[in-house]
């Protein structure tokens, strides 16, 4: 399927694993340039190598961050087209 998403910025949130991974990837199959932040620096990294995604280390959680990932990805990737705000459910 072409959803017209070629070369599109894409930063995704919380994408090491489960849902935010598997967006990511499938934007990255969808031929958008794709970065992913997540908190697991060696999950990330895993993460964004198996996707084709650059990787950034944040607690979103944390004042500041958010807002330094975006900035960072926007820098990283010349803007940003798109954005999915995703983020771990609450604690078991």
């Amino acid at each position: 399927m072409n959803l017209g998403l070629n070369n599109k910025r894409a930063l995704v949130t919380g994408a090491s694993r489960g849902l935010g991974k598997a967006v990511a990837a499938a934007l990255a199959a969808e031929g958008a340039k794709v970065a992913i932040c997540a908190r697991d620096a060696a999950r990330l990294q895993a993460a964004a190598k198996e996707i084709g995604a650059l990787g950034f280390t944040a607690d979103l959680s944390q004042a500041g961050s958010a807002d330094r990932v975006f900035r960072q990805a926007a820098e990283k990737l010349g803007g940003i087209d798109i954005l999915v705000v995703n983020t771990g459910g609450p604690p078991a």
